[in-house]
């Protein structure tokens, strides 16, 4: 099983983790991704809609994102949009399947990425800029370095969404605990995430029915640290996101503004 990622090259991973504003849903599935847990279907016409809900310091982003494989090119390529309803664009990232391997970058499966405004302007991004950025780098970055893996098949159930009448899914578990020296003072620092998911191959593109992913970072006294070390709160990061629809029925065909771009 293997999938697309990116910054909305973050948000999708290059369709799930890399270009748009905010990077957590793309870490997750780039994590799942390079261990074999997720697989993506990139048939033309599917398409798939996330709510996502962050919270963090006291403070709540909350978002709506829609996925749609729009277009196949010379067989292999494909053109999936990336439609953040919260920014009022579409984004066309146009993806090489045949490139995405756990040993290369995921930005080398990207061949072009545009953006369509609201005033109907196209604007091309240049590649070769997105993949040297640091920025961008930094979503494509594995969220675990030696996690604990457990997985299990659920029951059968049923989706008011799905043409079909039930749907396997499938319970995936990342988690890991880290520790490390704090880069001041004498305190250790302590990174505790947990991820989980529950997958169905009913649901296009990811498969992805559900995720939730709590990220808490703390310090404790190291054993040099003396008798003054004080105690501080964990910061507590929690993201959630959730397929809301999904289906077969999407645009096979580039918007008219791209087109004639082309």
């Amino acid at each position: 099983m293997r999938s697309v990622s990116g910054w909305t090259l973050a948000t999708l991973m290059v369709v799930g983790s890399g270009i748009s504003p905010r990077p957590a849903q793309s870490q997750e599935l780039l994590s799942w991704w390079k261990r074999d847990l997720i697989e993506v279907d990139l048939r033309p016409g599917t398409w798939v809609t996330y709510s996502s809900t962050e919270f963090s310091e006291g403070e709540i982003y909350a978002d709506t994102l829609t996925v749609r494989v729009v277009a196949t090119v010379e067989d292999s390529l494909r053109w999936v949009e990336i439609d953040d309803h919260r920014r009022f664009e579409r984004e066309f990232l146009l993806i090489d399947p045949t490139r995405l391997r756990p040993d290369r970058s995921l930005l080398d499966a990207l061949d072009r990425h545009l953006r369509l405004l609201p005033s109907g302007e196209v604007v091309e991004e240049r590649v070769e800029e997105l993949r040297s950025s640091r920025l961008v780098q930094r979503h494509f970055q594995d969220l675990f370095t030696d996690p604990v893996v457990t997985r299990e098949s659920r029951p059968d159930t049923l989706l008011a969404m799905a043409a079909d009448s039930s749907c396997a899914r499938e319970h995936i578990r990342l988690a890991e605990r880290r520790e490390e020296p704090a880069p001041v003072g004498a305190s250790i620092m302590v990174t505790q995430i947990q991820s989980d998911a529950i997958l169905s191959p009913c649901i296009p593109i990811f498969s992805v029915l559900r995720a939730r992913t709590v990220t808490e970072l703390s310090t404790r006294a190291s054993t040099n640290s003396g008798p003054r070390s004080r105690k501080v709160a964990p910061l507590r990061t929690v993201l959630e996101w959730h397929c809301i629809a999904f289906g077969e029925d999407g645009p096979t065909e580039l918007p008219p503004e791209l087109l004639a771009r082309d």
